[in-house]
């Protein structure tokens, strides 16, 4: 779920890295990559500087939170021993109370479930949930999701539950959310 990416074409990286995840994971329905330190960029894309980033990767689905149990493991947290339940248990909590923080009273108390899918089947949650237990602030992290359309991988649109909360936490990337918008 933590991996690094250096270059200067950031937007061409983190595609790249998605489309490695798509393929090692099985084609799932999203990949979420996050990278702390985007720096500053130009309209292209490209940062004047090469330096190496520290990138955070979310899959959506099953596959998304056997590995994020298995990286949380590996890295000991709940003493190398949290099980699926578990996992899922934190997602909810986290969609329940620590999500919400900027959310109105007049839309609720808590990310609720707007699509077919689990407020907790997102990439974005998955990378939410690894980074709150790793101690790294989301609000430093700019985030693209994406998805595979035909044989390319392509921008994917925040769904009705991500769009709840993900833009009052994670930074998005410029160009995800120009090519996302209307869509």
């Amino acid at each position: 779920m933590k991996t690094s990416i250096t270059g200067k074409n950031v937007i061409k990286e983190m595609k790249d890295l998605a489309k490695a995840n798509f393929a090692e994971h099985g084609n799932p329905s999203c990949v979420c990559i996050g990278v702390s330190t985007l720096g500053r960029t130009e309209s292209s894309g490209r940062t004047r500087d090469a330096q190496e980033r520290k990138t955070y990767i979310g899959i959506s689905g099953d596959t998304g939170r056997k590995l994020l149990c298995a990286t949380l493991n590996a890295e000991g947290h709940g003493g190398g021993a949290l099980t699926m339940p578990d996992v899922k248990a934190r997602l909810i909590t986290m969609a329940n109370q620590h999500l919400v923080t900027y959310r109105s009273r007049l839309t609720g108390p808590a990310i609720v479930s707007a699509e077919t899918w689990a407020t907790h089947n997102c990439a974005e949650g998955n990378l939410a949930l690894y980074l709150m237990m790793n101690g790294v602030r989301a609000n430093v992290i700019t985030i693209a999701s994406y998805e595979i359309i035909g044989n390319s991988v392509q921008y994917k649109p925040l769904c009705k539950q991500c769009q709840q909360w993900v833009r009052q936490h994670f930074k998005v990337l410029e160009d995800f959310d120009a090519h996302t918008k209307g869509r």
